[in-house]
């Protein structure tokens, strides 16, 4: 292979460029994206808004890509075909040289149709909320997800006036459909923040200085031509990270097309779906994408989905997935709470940790799977 692409810069892309040249790679590497600043941790821009929410990865140890020597376009990919065997990417710069292999690394966009709104997305983004941020300010958002109670959690904690909507009748209600609602809106109601659930967005431009709209993502992949799409419009791809064919996607693959990260959800042999964005799927998709790449010997493990969040004062971490219709077990040790998920066998299946690190590493390990 004379020539790979990697499309997105992200902590995906990042990982997948460190980990061929861990693996031998010696050839080009070309990546796209216009994010002109160097590869950051994006859940710190919501996490830590007011405090070190810029963090470049390569100050842990992930990877500098032009440490990698990998040749970077600085604009998005507008489209991605394959022609003859080889793949091609455009761009403001034009179109690349033939790609002996593509690997889409795009992550997921934010939802932004409420006009006036803004979102949080990237470095940028963070910069103008916490400039808009102040004490007494009226913030209003839309969307009472993960990032929406982050963000709600930091502009109270900055003093500020904050109103939420949601358009279902829960608190995080796509992970937890209303297990975890009497704890979080104690919370809210302790930061001074007023929640309307169940309830559209009442579009009132008078009362507010600030309105964010945080109504979730979609992934950024609707350059691509080709790939299976997943319910949630994410690429395909299997535990190998090949991007299954659109017209047989329970077997066939995209020849020299590749997906990880946040952009792909994964159809594992046994049928069953394991969602995309997750931050430790960014975090450690890659080796398994890149020893399919290289033809190396992969990874014997998989980890399970796993949330982290810190918002009101509290630590959180979720590991594996909630099952639909399925009521907690829930144990208060101390200053932790802790929430756990179990299967008709009585096995382990997701856990939330409250101020738990021990009980969140604990069942990090426990729902590890071999692969």
């Amino acid at each position: 292979m004379e020539r790979i692409g990697i499309v997105g810069r992200g902590l995906a892309g990042l990982r997948v460029a460190s980990e061929l040249r861990a693996g031998g790679y010696e050839n080009q590497i070309i990546t796209w994206d216009s994010d002109p600043y160097p590869p950051y941790d994006r859940p710190a821009l919501s996490k830590k808004m007011f405090g070190e929410y810029n963090h470049p990865l390569s100050a842990d140890g992930l990877g500098d890509f032009t440490e990698l020597g990998a040749d970077s376009v600085p604009h998005p990919a507008t489209r991605a075909w394959s022609e003859e065997g080889k793949w091609f990417v455009l761009s403001q710069n034009g179109v690349s040289e033939p790609l002996d292999v593509l690997v889409i690394a795009t992550g997921s966009a934010p939802r932004a149709v409420i006009p006036g709104a803004r979102v949080l997305y990237d470095v940028d983004d963070a910069e103008a909320l916490r400039a808009a941020i102040k004490p007494g300010a009226r913030i209003h958002i839309v969307g009472a997800g993960w990032i929406g109670t982050e963000i709600a959690s930091a502009a109270a904690h900055q003093g500020a006036e904050v109103e939420m909507w949601e358009v279902t009748p829960s608190v995080l209600s796509r992970t937890f459909a209303g297990a975890v609602d009497d704890l979080w809106l104690s919370w809210m109601r302790e930061a001074g923040v007023k929640v309307n659930l169940d309830s559209p967005y009442s579009g009132d431009r008078t009362g507010r200085d600030l309105l964010i709209q945080a109504t979730g993502v979609q992934a950024d992949v609707a350059f691509l031509d080709g790939g299976a799409r997943s319910p949630h419009g994410s690429l395909v791809a299997n535990l190998s990270g090949e991007v299954l064919e659109a017209e047989s996607p329970t077997s066939a693959v995209v020849p020299g097309l590749y997906a990880t990260g946040d952009c792909c959800d994964i159809l594992l042999p046994n049928g069953q779906w394991r969602w995309g964005g997750h931050w430790t799927q960014a975090l450690a998709d890659a080796q398994r994408t890149v020893s399919a790449i290289l033809e190396l010997p992969r990874a014997s493990q998989l980890d399970a989905p796993e949330v982290f969040s810190t918002q009101f004062g509290h630590e959180i971490g979720l590991v594996g997935e909630v099952p639909a219709g399925t009521s907690p077990t829930v144990e208060q040790t101390g200053e932790s709470t802790i929430y756990r998920w179990m299967d008709h066998s009585g096995n382990l299946v997701a856990l939330l940790g409250i101020d738990a690190p021990r009980e969140v590493s604990r069942a990090r390990k426990a729902l590890r799977h071999k692969l």
